[in-house]
């Protein structure tokens, strides 16, 4: 019996452990139209338009499922008691009083890593480009990350960022 309970345990941190260390992933891909969310292999949210409709594809350990966003929106908020209105004002009023942890803040944002970055865009207006220009490049020389305005009306995000809870966490709590 002790050694079921054992083994029980050792499965349930070492899933705790992996979901904390496993690294998440946001892709941006617009030459293959790839927008997605990805949990190391085990999950994925996807958006997608298909026949001029946005549809958000999920995929969990295989398990595929595809959602409409404006049959989402269309069937709008359910209707809530006077007492949970009541609730959230309180709440409201208390966010109000508090402060944000902006150096907190700012370290977790600093715990995301760029893995791929290739963005090159044309807004449009050659003047816009040509003052953009210098401000885009001096971006590019700080980060040393492929950023770029061009003048021939082509717009390319390839983008790819990583973290995970751990280091979001340890972000946290060392800026204390």
């Amino acid at each position: 019996m002790v050694s079921i309970a054992l083994i029980f345990l050792i499965i349930v941190i070492s899933i705790f452990c992996y979901i904390f260390f496993a690294p998440f992933y946001l892709e941006l891909d617009s030459t293959r139209n790839l927008y997605r969310l990805r949990f190391h292999y085990l999950a994925r949210v996807s958006f997608q338009m298909v026949d001029d409709l946005p549809f958000i594809q999920l995929q969990i350990f295989g398990w595929k499922k595809q959602l409409n966003i404006l049959n989402i929106w269309r069937s709008g908020p359910k209707k809530q008691s006077k007492q949970s209105v009541a609730t959230q004002k309180s709440k409201k009023r208390k966010a109000k009083s508090s402060t944000i942890p902006w150096k907190k803040i700012k370290n977790v944002l600093a715990s995301f890593r760029i893995n791929h970055c290739q963005i090159s865009l044309d807004f449009g207006d050659v003047r816009a480009n040509a003052l953009l220009y210098p401000i885009v490049y001096c971006i590019k020389v700080k980060s040393k990350k492929n950023i770029a305005v061009n003048f021939i009306g082509e717009n390319k995000i390839i983008l790819e960022i990583e973290n995970s809870l751990a280091r979001m966490s340890w972000a946290y709590i060392s800026s204390s």
